[in-house]
This record gives structure tokens, C-alpha cells and sequence, in this order.
């Protein structure tokens, strides 16, 4: 039994040692992707808020009638168009594994007797 586990426990090790080695160039390039699509992102809400800025400045300093208007009413869907709301995106990207301790358990099974203790008969 000791022997199975401590071959189980290799087992996992080297599975574990085998996922950390393949995950962490998978998430490096996940996250550099993130960070570069963030930045698109970034961008692109910096120039659709100037779009709108702008557009808003102009639409302001028309008059109320015009405003209220066909003319005016186009414009400010088109405005509110701009004003959108882009997020990051922020990925979960996996952690590597920690590696088991066969000491851990080792100690663990040598704290355990070979067979139950014996109870006095009672009579």
C-alpha cells in the first residue's frame, strides 16, 4: 500500500510539474492578448468620448428650437451613439499547480499502528 501511494504520488507530481509546464506559456500568451486588446479598448473609448465631446460642444451652443428639432434629434441619437461603454476584459487565467509533499503523507501513515489495540476482556 505504502509503495502504491508514494508511485501515486510521483504520478501526480509529474502530472502536475507536466501542466505547469504547458499552462504557463498558453496564459503568458493569453495575458499579453488580454493587455494588447485592452489597449484597443482603451483607444477606442478615448476617441469615441472625443467624438462625442466634440459632437455635444456643437450641439449645445444650437438653440433650444433647433435642438428640439428633426435635425436636432438625429444629432443627439447620434451623439448618445458615441457615448458607449467599452470594459476590459479581465480573464481568470490558470495558476500553476503546487506539487504535493510525499513527506506529508508518509508521516501520516507512519503515525498509524499496524492493527488495531487490543481491549482488555471484560468479564
Amino acid at each position: 500500500m505504502c509503495t502504491q501511494g508514494f508511485s501515486a504520488e510521483r504520478a501526480i507530481n509529474a502530472a502536475i510539474a507536466a501542466f505547469n509546464r504547458e499552462v504557463g506559456p498558453l496564459a503568458r500568451a493569453v495575458a499579453e492578448t488580454q493587455a494588447n486588446y485592452n489597449e484597443t479598448v482603451e483607444q477606442a473609448r478615448t476617441l469615441a468620448s472625443q467624438i462625442s465631446e466634440a459632437a455635444q460642444e456643437v450641439f449645445d451652443a444650437k438653440s433650444e428650437r433647433w435642438q428640439d428639432s428633426d435635425n436636432g434629434t438625429q444629432v443627439r441619437t447620434w451623439i448618445e451613439q458615441w457615448e458607449m461603454s467599452l470594459d476590459d476584459i479581465d480573464l481568470d487565467l490558470p495558476e500553476p499547480l503546487e506539487e504535493i509533499d510525499p513527506d506529508e503523507h508518509a508521516h501520516a501513515l507512519e503515525g498509524a499502528s499496524g492493527r488495531p489495540a487490543e481491549s482488555e476482556p471484560t468479564h
